[in-house]
């Protein structure tokens, strides 16, 4: 039988756990403490977890797989794709590992491939170098979106007007830049 673990950081990946019992898994379930309560299908959830933070889950993984062998790690959201990664890699599971979940999870990383293959992307720039962003600046006119690199969906993104608060934007920061 093949067991599968499941990491969701929120409430999500609902039909995955129940189309993996269907084909006859065991399903492992890790969430937040916060998602204890949840609509799951819990016919479908062999075994359930809750932690305060999925950060803390290596423990618990390791502790799982001393029992039982784990077959397949999937991320149930956008920001267990990474964590899912590490630990296939920890656990010499096959899947993708962290470099390349990062590709799925990193704005600029997604951008920066799509345009090398040839996909048409709004003009970005990296916010690494400040002459190619002040280049940038002059030749596109505001408004510019400071968009994180790895938050979910639309979360952190910043409308910027103008240049004194595009550069104070990038100062405050810092080296912890988005793209």
């Amino acid at each position: 039988m093949t067991t599968v673990l499941c990491l969701a950081h929120t409430h999500k990946g609902t039909p995955l756990l129940s189309e993996a019992k269907q084909r006859g898994c065991r399903t492992i379930l890790i969430t937040r403490e916060r998602f204890r309560g949840a609509d799951w299908p819990w016919a479908d959830i062999d075994e359930f977890y809750t932690l305060e933070t999925l950060d803390e889950a290596l423990p618990l993984v390791c502790e799982i797989a001393c029992r039982e062998s784990i077959d397949l790690i999937f991320g149930l959201h956008e920001r267990d794709v990474e964590r899912a990664a590490s630990l296939r890699e920890f656990l010499c599971l096959p899947g993708m590992g962290p470099e390349v979940a990062n590709r799925f999870r990193d704005k600029l990383c997604m951008r920066e491939l799509t345009s090398r293959a040839g996909v048409q992307n709004p003009p970005f720039v990296p916010i690494f170098h400040h002459p190619t962003i002040h280049r940038y600046s002059l030749k596109y006119s505001p408004p510019w979106m400071l968009k994180p690199r790895s938050e979910a969906g639309a979360l952190g993104i910043s409308r910027i007007e103008n240049q004194a608060q595009l550069w104070s934007s990038i100062a405050r920061l810092g080296r912890e830049a988005p793209n």
